[in-house]
């Protein structure tokens, strides 16, 4: 609930040895994720900013953040951008459409912390919604691995074969040079991280 959420937060927030924090499965709305980022990044001064100096990697999966409200959305990713320490963000199973991938871009666009995110298991279905993915990324130089498996129904525009899962990775990574997109049946630990190419008026990693 976003009582709890809220309680859970403010208890958090100051601790700063904290480098993993997992709220897996627990019923979580955009709503109630977008407060849990932004109490986590509403500290301003560096010396008591808490976790925001010590937070490595977050996981949100199997939740119901679907991102559809955009209210909420933008207020969850403008936290996590707050986050400067954040390097592993994992949002897997939060039955998310086209416009929620449409949402993910944008912030992606933004150059966050974030070099490894996890998409796994949603519901992205068209094709220009990818394309428009790979268009955002070109304006991101800090991220290097980007899991999009178990999102058979993307496969629909493309070639159904065995070889399309590592298509759309392969189409990912020619378009983003420095980036690792996985393909479906790879996995994680085969991936070598590569340095992302440097990108005009972006900070270098």
């Amino acid at each position: 609930g976003l009582l709890s959420i809220a309680t859970a937060t403010q208890l958090l927030k100051a601790n700063k040895n904290v480098v993993r924090i997992g709220v897996r499965g627990n019923h979580l709305s955009t709503e109630a994720a977008a407060l849990f980022t932004q109490g986590m990044g509403s500290c301003k001064a560096p010396a008591t900013s808490g976790m925001a100096l010590s937070l490595r990697q977050l996981d949100f999966s199997y939740n119901l953040i679907t991102l559809k409200n955009l209210k909420f959305s933008g207020s969850f990713f403008r936290g996590l951008y707050k986050l400067n320490t954040l390097h592993t963000l994992v949002l897997d199973s939060n039955d998310m459409k086209d416009d929620a991938l449409w949402g993910v871009a944008s912030f992606l666009a933004s150059n966050p912390s974030i070099r490894t995110l996890s998409l796994r298991d949603q519901d992205f279905k068209r094709r220009a919604t990818m394309e428009n993915l790979y268009q955002n990324l070109k304006f991101n130089n800090k991220l290097t691995v980007l899991d999009l498996r178990y999102n058979p129904a993307v496969l629909n525009e493309y070639i159904f074969t065995a070889e399309s899962y590592g298509l759309v990775s392969s189409e990912l990574e020619e378009n983003n040079p420095g980036l690792r997109g996985l393909p479906f049946h790879e996995d994680r630990a085969c991936v070598a991280l590569e340095q992302r190419r440097k990108t005009p008026h972006q900070k270098d990693l």
